[in-house]
């Protein structure tokens, strides 16, 4: 990936968004995009069915959103929003299963001082939305929803 690790970005609102951002699917970027045309689309299993679930971007009048499909549920839902003028540095990777620590996070495990770290396992692929050179953050499958997490890398 490209960027800076263990940085949780500051533009970027994780959700379930009541005000999707549902515009088309962007399968391009501005020609000075340091990243091309590359990290637009990914495909792997996010939730732990087995089969491959689809993430994207799509854009809207004022910002982007970042799009999860899942095999088994058919509807799509979505996991980020973000300016619009960001786009050019944005992109869509992966993290593997495995144990990782960063920052408190309350949806993700108990009661902690967000001065404090914790550990958590992802039993499967989650995503990771980078911005090039800046930061990244993860959002992955807690058996019933998308959440988000700042892992240190």
């Amino acid at each position: 990936m490209k960027y800076a690790s263990g940085i949780l970005l500051a533009a970027i609102a994780v959700c379930s968004c009541s005000s999707p951002v549902s515009g088309t699917p962007v399968t391009s970027r501005d020609s000075a995009s340091p990243l091309g045309n590359q990290y637009l689309t990914l495909s792997a299993d996010f939730d732990g069915d087995g089969r491959d679930d689809q993430a994207y971007f799509t854009t809207g009048e004022t910002d982007y959103g970042v799009w999860i499909r899942r095999a088994s549920a058919g509807k799509p839902v979505q996991v980020a929003t973000f300016p619009s003028a960001a786009l050019d540095k944005m992109g869509l990777e992966t993290f593997p299963p495995g144990t990782y620590e960063g920052p408190c996070n309350l949806d993700i495990g108990p009661d902690c001082d967000a001065m404090q770290s914790m550990t958590f396992v992802l039993d499967h692929t989650a995503l990771a939305l980078f911005e090039y050179e800046i930061g990244q953050t993860m959002i992955f499958w807690n058996g019933e929803r998308f959440i988000s997490a700042a892992p240190y890398e």
